[in-house]
C-alpha cells in the first residue's frame, strides 16, 4: 500500500491558517509490473573444534544448500522460470536473454542452453508419469504430422519423421517417430503389438 498526502503547505486553510482534521482517506488502485532479479550470497558458517579428539576433523563446514545443478549459477526458481518461458510460452533463449539484460543482468544463451541440456536426464520420470496418465484415460484426441528429424537410420532415406499428439482429459503426450505407423499409438496406449513401449524405436518428446 503507498500513502499519498498532501504538501504540508496545503493541509491548513488557504485563509486563516488553520490545519485541516484528518478525515479518513479515499482509495483507488492499479496493476503494477515489477521484474526483481537478485544475486543471493550463501555463506557456511566452518568450525574449529576445541578438543584433541582423534575422530573429529580440523574443520567443520554447514552443508551446501540443495541446488538443481550442482555449482550452478542459476538457482532452482530462476531455472523454473526459464523453462516455463521456454517451452509453455514459446519465448526464445535469444530474446530471453536481451530480456534480463534489460533488468540488468547479463547471462549467455550458451549458459542456458546448457543449463536445460543438463536438465534432460531429469525429465523421463516426469515424462513416464504424464504418459501413465495419459494412458489411464478412456477417451483421446490423436494426430500426427510431418517432422524434420536430421539423423541417419539405416534404411530409412530421409529425414522426415511424424510428430504424434494424444490428448486426454488432463494430459497431453507428444511422440516423435520416424512413420505414420498405427504402431506408434499401439505402443503409447499398450495396446498389442511385436514390441512393448520400452523397446520401441519410437522417441519421446518432452
Amino acid at each position: 500500500m503507498v500513502v499519498h498526502d498532501l504538501p504540508t503547505a496545503e493541509q491548513c486553510c488557504p485563509d486563516c491558517g488553520r490545519p485541516y482534521t484528518a478525515w479518513g482517506h479515499e482509495e483507488s488502485e492499479q496493476i503494477d509490473w515489477q521484474v526483481h532479479l537478485e544475486r543471493v550470497v550463501t555463506r557456511r558458517r566452518r568450525y574449529r573444534p576445541a578438543c584433541t579428539c582423534s575422530p573429529t576433523p580440523q574443520i567443520v563446514t554447514a552443508p551446501v544448500p540443495p541446488k538443481l545443478i550442482p555449482k550452478g549459477l542459476l538457482s532452482i526458481d530462476f531455472i523454473v522460470r526459464m523453462v516455463v518461458m521456454q517451452y509453455l510460452l514459446g519465448l526464445p533463449l535469444h530474446r530471453m536473454a536481451l530480456l534480463l539484460q534489460r533488468e540488468g543482468l547479463t547471462v549467455s544463451p550458451g549458459t542456458m542452453v546448457g543449463t536445460l541440456h543438463k536438465l534432460v536426464p531429469m525429465l523421463p520420470p516426469l515424462y513416464d508419469a504424464v504418459c501413465a496418465r495419459n494412458r489411464a484415460d478412456h477417451h483421446w484426441h490423436a494426430d500426427e504430422t510431418s517432422w524434420k528429424v536430421f539423423v541417419e537410420i539405416d534404411g530409412k532415406a530421409h529425414h522426415r519423421w511424424w510428430l504424434w499428439v494424444f490428448s486426454g482429459a488432463d494430459s497431453t503426450v507428444f511422440i516423435v517417430g520416424p512413420t505414420r505407423s498405427a504402431q506408434v499409438p499401439r505402443d503409447h496406449l499398450v495396446l498389442t503389438a511385436p514390441w512393448g513401449p520400452r523397446d520401441s524405436p519410437h522417441h519421446p518428446v518432452c
